[in-house]
């Protein structure tokens, strides 16, 4: 992947890590999870946000600037997300993936921080047999009573991937409609 980016384009000035595993994962006790579940949600949702961080990183470190993006979710603040256990500490462990590279990559001049984003129409959460009751819910729970939308992490995204934020490391921005958190 790296070395096809400077083949393309000479550099890289941004990285927009955005893996989720979601589709076909239905909520169930803590417990009922088993080990092949939890490692395959690690390995797409943090593993490999992480495999590419290390990939493209020392691109941005050789021309002293980047700017790094994790899609991590706002179920990290939420404890009653116990119920997609892995999917909720895989977002954790890739934020705190995010603060420590904020620390390691600093130095270099680069940027490193997260979107948590809400539950959002993508096409893993539209083809869901309950996605309607789902959104219900959500919403509901939100401040901005309406469904989150892909379009709706764009301007965070490109705030973040802006000169605008060139003082911004480590943080995480919560783009979910206002939910309310049971913390």
């Amino acid at each position: 992947m790296a070395e096809k980016v400077i083949q393309l384009y000479g550099k890289v000035d941004i990285l927009l890590n955005n893996a989720a595993l979601s589709y076909g994962v239905e909520p169930q006790a803590w417990d009922a999870w088993t080990t092949k579940n939890w490692d395959r949600m690690f390995d797409i949702n943090t593993k490999g946000t992480w495999l590419c961080c290390k990939a493209i990183a020392p691109l941005m470190v050789k021309q002293s600037h980047g700017k790094i993006i994790n899609i991590v979710s706002n179920l990290i603040k939420m404890p009653q997300s116990y119920m997609i256990l892995p999917y909720s500490c895989s977002k954790a462990a890739t934020f705190m993936l995010t603060r420590c590279l904020a620390a390691a990559l600093g130095p270099s001049g680069i940027n490193v921080n997260a979107i948590a984003p809400g539950s959002t129409a993508t096409e893993a959460n539209l083809i869901r047999p309950d996605h309607e009751a789902m959104f219900r819910r959500v919403i509901a729970s939100q401040s901005l009573k309406r469904r989150e939308e892909p379009e709706d992490l764009v301007g965070t995204a490109v705030f973040l991937a802006s000169n605008d934020s060139d003082f911004m490391t480590g943080q995480l921005l919560i783009v979910d409609g206002g939910t309310a958190f049971a913390d």
